[in-house]
């Protein structure tokens, strides 16, 4: 199940990122199974967070940037955690997408 459904993702956009940044685009499309949609997912967009330490110096201007104009904080997914741990029982919460709202 990990070589798979893990890293089967990974090796696949290493293969694939190459040949996106020669033509200078490209897009990527993770498909999953029903099975996999049992527990409570939280997908955040764009949030407050040190990930540009890491990137490379042009992008990472550009990152910082849009961290500055529109990222939410970190308390924002934190509180859509709680939301979902906090259900009542018999309640369900599927799937929260929490992400800002000038975010396309």
């Amino acid at each position: 199940m990990i070589d798979v459904n893990l890293k089967g993702v990974l090796y696949g956009i290493a293969e694939a990122l190459p040949v996106f940044r020669e033509q200078g685009f490209g897009h990527f499309v993770n498909i999953v199974s029903t099975a996999g949609l049992r527990g409570t997912v939280v997908s955040p967009g764009f949030v407050r967070a040190d990930f540009a330490d890491r990137m490379d110096a042009e992008v990472k201007v550009q990152m910082v940037e849009k961290v500055d104009s529109i990222a939410i904080p970190p308390a924002a997914v934190a509180r859509a955690v709680a939301f979902a741990v906090e259900r009542p029982d018999g309640v369900d919460v599927g799937d929260i997408v929490v992400r800002p709202t000038a975010q396309d």
